[in-house]
């Protein structure tokens, strides 16, 4: 009986030195914790390396990347959702939970869920999670940059419509410069042709003066005669 009561005593003591340490690893207490170095390792985790997680980790936000990683005991009521709700709380771009005998869980923002799946893909065949913070940083943000050709494209498509806009910015001009000089000429046949009534009746005129002037002339000789 006295063993029966040492163990079940032993259980006891074991349940309560655990309760401290899985309340503390409530996400809004270990968000004062990530605070610092966006690092959180539990007390019994052996495994993980603190020191080479945070260098990973503040290389990866020196890239442009808010990440937090977080080495939990307990995390409940899972991985994923622990991971889920250390991001919203911290509000980080991604939020890495490395379980002890599970793969690694992570969670990101919606602008980034397109690279999402592969890099924790990548990220979980790395053992040292270091390693594993800086492969999936690496993955996940190549999401963001256009590839090289992907820029060549867009380079090539921004040139042709550069192309395109002065092409038409030319043939606007000259179509507005042989629209001018056709009013223009137009212009001037218009005062060329309202200008050449009054010539031509002068230039008659002058040319009627000597018929007459001969006129009278054979008028006059012909009295004469008689």
């Amino acid at each position: 009986m006295g063993k029966v009561f040492g163990a079940a005593a032993t259980i006891l003591l074991g349940l309560i030195s655990l309760a401290p340490a899985a309340s503390a690893e409530s996400p809004l207490e270990v968000a004062e914790e990530l605070a610092d170095d966006g690092v959180f390792v539990a007390r019994a985790r052996t495994d993980v390396d603190e020191e080479a997680l945070a260098n990973a980790i503040q290389q990866a936000r020196f890239d442009g990347l808010r990440i937090v990683a977080v080495a939990p005991i307990d995390p409940q009521p899972s991985g994923s959702a622990y991971a889920r709700r250390i991001q919203e709380v911290v509000d980080a771009d991604a939020a890495l939970v490395f379980l002890e005998d599970e793969p690694l869980e992570t969670f990101v923002v919606d602008e980034l869920s397109g690279g999402h799946i592969r890099a924790q893909q990548r990220a979980r065949a790395v053992a040292d999670p270091g390693r594993a913070v800086l492969t999936f940083a690496r993955e996940l943000t190549a999401e963001r940059q256009p590839s090289r050709p992907a820029l060549i494209r867009q380079l090539m498509l921004l040139a042709l419509l550069l192309a395109a806009v002065v092409g038409a910015i030319m043939f606007l001009e000259n179509l507005v410069g042989d629209a001018r000089a056709f009013i223009g000429r137009r212009i001037a046949a218009r005062r060329a042709a309202s200008a050449s009534p009054e010539g031509n009746k002068h230039i008659s005129n002058d040319d009627e003066r000597p018929e007459s002037d001969d006129l009278m002339a054979d008028s006059a000789n012909g009295r004469s005669d008689h």
